[in-house]
């Protein structure tokens, strides 16, 4: 009974995430808010090393999963604002096939890796996580409150002459 309450508490979390994350964006930028929710994502992964008890294991899924949601849903937000219309729906869905094959492999790292040592998935979830705050940080430019590019030749916008496009 109690995993079922879990999942359930955990699956409930992404609401709040989605929340709060589109009230940050707005407010603080889509890199920091990026930055922001993969860094509490793998806090609170890392903390599950220590072996909490369930409940305490359980909250900090909870915030977790609200971060990582949160996350999810601001790149959403960010990436098709720095590609031009001429490749933003092939690079949004080159963005979600990588997301798609990640998200096949990802059940089978604590299946296979617990059996190695209880504490190595963790580390490796936090570590990705921990990375994803790097390259937040190191996204060339933000976002916020610009117009989204309509064509490479746009040259008032600060993305048209990246290496992104």
């Amino acid at each position: 009974m109690w995993d079922y309450l879990t999942i359930f508490l955990t699956t409930l979390a992404e609401l709040p995430g989605l929340l709060v994350s589109s009230l940050l964006v707005e407010k603080m930028g889509r890199k920091k808010t990026l930055a922001i929710n993969y860094a509490i994502c793998g806090l609170c992964t890392l903390a599950l090393i220590s072996n909490p008890g369930r409940i305490v294991g359980t909250v900090l899924l909870v915030i977790a999963r609200a971060a990582i949601m949160g996350s999810f849903a601001c790149s959403w937000a960010y990436t098709p604002e720095v590609y031009p219309t001429e490749i933003r729906a092939t690079a949004l869905g080159l963005c979600s096939a990588v997301s798609k094959i990640s998200a096949i492999f990802t059940p089978f790292i604590p299946s296979l890796l617990t059996s190695i040592g209880r504490w190595i998935p963790p580390i490796v979830f936090s570590s990705f996580c921990l990375l994803s705050v790097v390259a937040s940080i190191m996204l060339p430019y933000e976002t916020k409150g610009q117009k989204m590019v309509e064509s490479d030749q746009d040259k008032n916008h600060p993305n048209t002459n990246s290496s992104l496009i």
